[in-house]
């Protein structure tokens, strides 16, 4: 499989917030995973994924990487890791599509740092991504 077909697929994933027998992979956190999950399941796989642009082994430190921001962002924010990986995602490729080629985990990390910032002032982590949007459009 192409990059361009894995990334195609991991997006209708994504968006669908669905594994492939159709059931939701949205799980907070500190929810033990159940028998029937895998960790192809998870949303810090599937952003992992996306980040590479290919296969990515669920042990991947890419893996670990993601679930620890959307942990961290889930804490603060209260938003669902579906949300989270959803928003964060979109952002990126706007970034990308205005001529940046920061990575999606660093683009994330960024984000991750900046909204632990501006949530004491009470911003919400959409707004951070926004603006990081604004700004690299706007140079």
């Amino acid at each position: 499989m192409n990059i361009k077909s894995v990334v195609s697929v991991s997006l209708v994933v994504l968006s669908v917030g669905c594994s492939p027998n159709g059931s939701s992979s949205y799980r907070p956190s500190g929810v033990t995973r159940t028998s029937h999950s895998t960790a192809e399941d998870t949303w810090e796989y599937k952003l992992a994924l996306l980040n590479k642009g290919e296969y990515v082994s669920p042990n991947d430190p890419t893996v670990r990487r993601f679930r620890g921001l959307l942990d961290r962002i889930a804490k603060k924010s209260g938003l669902s890791d579906k949300r989270i990986a959803e928003t964060t995602y979109g952002h990126h490729d706007l970034v990308k599509k205005a001529g940046d080629s920061i990575s999606l985990l660093r683009f994330m990390d960024e984000s991750c740092r900046t909204y632990e910032t501006g949530e004491q002032l009470g911003v919400s982590y959409e707004e951070i991504l926004t603006t990081v949007v604004l700004m690299v459009e706007n140079g």
